[in-house]
């Protein structure tokens, strides 16, 4: 199962896709904060908290092994932290932050 979360360069919108199938979408509007939390098939879950369209953070867990978390401050620098199969691999980005695990 893989499992792809997309950040905007402007933290307004997060898309998050379980295994190419169900995806989950948190937009952020006039600055306002907001906590999405959805569970895919009852093993996926996904929540994404944005504050003041400032800082966001969004964490994937496919099937309780693997998760997968980006966090963008002042929509420039992110950093994305995968951890898969018990094994955490750190990956820096601007803007544009595309992480996948897949199991």
């Amino acid at each position: 199962m893989c499992v792809y979360i997309s950040t905007w360069s402007d933290n307004s919108v997060t898309t998050a896709t379980v295994s190419g199938v169900s995806s989950v979408t948190t937009a952020t509007v006039s600055g306002v904060s907001s906590v999405t939390t959805a569970t895919v098939s009852g093993v996926s879950s996904v929540t994404t908290a944005t504050v003041s369209g400032v800082s966001s953070v969004t964490t994937a867990t496919v099937s309780g092994v693997s998760s997968v978390t980006t966090a963008t401050v002042s929509g420039v620098s992110s950093v994305t932290t995968a951890t898969v199969s018990g094994v955490k691999h750190s990956v820096s980005t601007v803007h544009n932050a595309v992480a996948s695990a897949c199991q």
